[in-house]
């Protein structure tokens, strides 16, 4: 914290081109009248986290900045709503963060023309948010006419989505819940299906905050809730967290136009019988995220995403059971070829480029020759398998990623990779090897314009980078140019 206190009048006059100003968390106490005159080109203000009380500020605290765009002050350590009109003289504003009930709504919708971005931001530790624990058709009357595309709630007892909540929106494209309260994900669900609105592309509910959001969601509870013209376009949904005991893409037909689905911090546990035929439901999936997803469990357990099945054999209960067809040989080094009977670990529908296994549990992955085998052909582009220690348990052998270019096997203990390593990934561009122990002596590129990359940064932005490239780019054979950090 920077202890700022005093914002006072006329403290930026002499800075007219400056287009971002972020004082987060600086302790802010006072916002002085006309504190921001003078930044005519301001276009993002971001002050959230301050101890400011919004009830206090002057009128026309805003009404200086008429290029500004963007405007986040939520998490204020003072509860209070701002006052009626602060916001009127913001007529190019498009994103709006505030605490969620420190704003009077019609007064936002009726002077925002442009707004298209509302973000209700009530966090762990604000007071104000425990108002939140139920939101109906009446907390957004004043929508009907606005321009809003995407709602933003994080609300520290947010349980239950009534069903006419979204019975207003005209516009609405994407909805985003976060909640450390146990949310019903099936009202919020059936909520969003009485929209008149049929273009809903992205549907996040996230329950990171709160580890019994749900128990037992499948695959059958969606599609029945999901039924209907609203959902014929959705292209990403999140469903982390909510304890979604599987995921299978014959289940969710409803869901055809899904491009990224996340299932990522979910306990799959349930065994499910293998079904070759049935891999073709979900087409248009390009992006997997299963991060720190448990599959551990008894038995054969299949990992339903992205039109790929996942499948991992937990040998430590059951002895191997041979499956329907051999791999072909030529894929698997001569010294394991014999050995290796059974069909690939990992099952992928051709449209499938990026996987986010990262953190994962993949203590079951099979453990016959040292060999993880790819079904193929194949379009993976990037996989990230940071800190599952998935190369240093097969000795560093992945079989079948033949269009694979960019990997990260960061917080491995990645000692060593077998000799055959990169003969099998001949289109690897990137490889990323942060805290492990491997020698770059142990990488032989074989002429391949290998980079080796040791920065912790890497997961970050890059992979969001790679994963908007993918979405962004319809042709299959688009190649991975990004940079990542140094």
């Amino acid at each position: 914290m920077n202890n700022i206190r005093t914002i006072p009048t006329y403290a930026f006059q002499h800075l007219p081109n400056l287009t971002l100003l972020n004082l987060t968390f600086c302790g802010i106490r006072v916002l002085e009248e006309n504190c921001f005159a003078g930044l005519l080109h301001l276009r993002e203000l971001v002050i959230p986290r301050n101890e400011f009380n919004a009830a206090r500020l002057p009128r026309e605290t805003f009404a200086c900045l008429p290029s500004l765009q963007l405007l986040s002050m939520a998490e204020q350590g003072k509860a209070g709503e701002y006052p009626t009109g602060i916001l009127e003289d913001l007529s190019e504003l498009r994103t709006l963060s505030v605490t969620s009930q420190g704003i009077n709504l019609p007064d936002v919708y009726g002077r925002l023309p442009k707004l298209d971005t509302l973000i209700l931001d009530g966090s762990v530790n604000d007071l104000t948010s425990q108002k939140m624990s139920r939101i109906t058709a009446d907390t957004f009357a004043a929508i009907r006419d606005s321009n809003v595309t995407t709602l933003i709630i994080r609300s520290a007892s947010l349980v239950n989505i009534d069903a006419g909540t979204f019975s207003n929106f005209k516009n609405l494209r994407a909805f985003i819940v976060y909640t450390n309260k146990p949310l019903n994900v099936k009202k919020a669900v059936f909520a969003l299906g009485h929209m008149v609105n049929t273009s809903i592309d992205t549907v996040v509910l996230d329950g990171t905050f709160h580890y019994d959001i749900i128990y037992g969601l499948q695959a059958y509870d969606i599609n029945y809730f999901c039924d209907g013209p609203v959902w014929k376009n959705l292209k990403h949904l999140s469903l982390r967290n909510v304890r979604l005991a599987t995921f299978v893409p014959r289940d969710v037909p409803c869901l055809s136009a899904l491009q990224e689905l996340s299932v990522a911090y979910n306990h799959m546990t349930f065994s499910m019988p293998y079904d070759t035929g049935k891999m073709h439901h979900l087409p248009q999936l390009r992006i997997i995220h299963i991060s720190r997803a448990n599959v551990g469990g008894p038995g054969y357990i299949y990992h339903y995403c992205h039109s790929s099945i996942f499948r991992f054999q937990a040998d430590d209960f059951f002895p191997r059971v041979p499956q329907f067809r051999r791999v072909d040989n030529s894929t698997v080094p001569e010294e394991t070829a014999k050995e290796y009977t059974y069909s690939p670990d990992v099952f992928l529908q051709p449209a499938v480029r990026y996987i986010d296994a990262s953190a994962s549990n993949f203590k079951h992955v099979s453990r016959v020759g040292k060999v993880i085998s790819f079904s193929h052909p194949n379009s993976v582009l990037i996989l990230n398998v940071s800190g599952t220690h998935i190369l240093n348990r097969v000795n560093g052998l992945l079989v079948g990623l033949t269009q694979l270019q960019v990997l990260d096997a960061s917080d491995g203990v990645v000692e060593s990779i077998h000799p055959d390593f990169l003969r099998h990934l001949p289109l690897l561009r990137v490889l990323n090897q942060s805290h492990n122990s491997l020698a770059i002596e142990r990488i032989a590129n074989g002429g391949q314009a290998l980079r080796l990359c040791w920065d912790e940064r890497f997961a970050g932005v890059f992979w969001d980078k790679l994963r908007r490239r993918l979405l962004e780019h319809e042709d299959e054979n688009t190649e991975v140019r990004s940079q990542p950090a140094h």
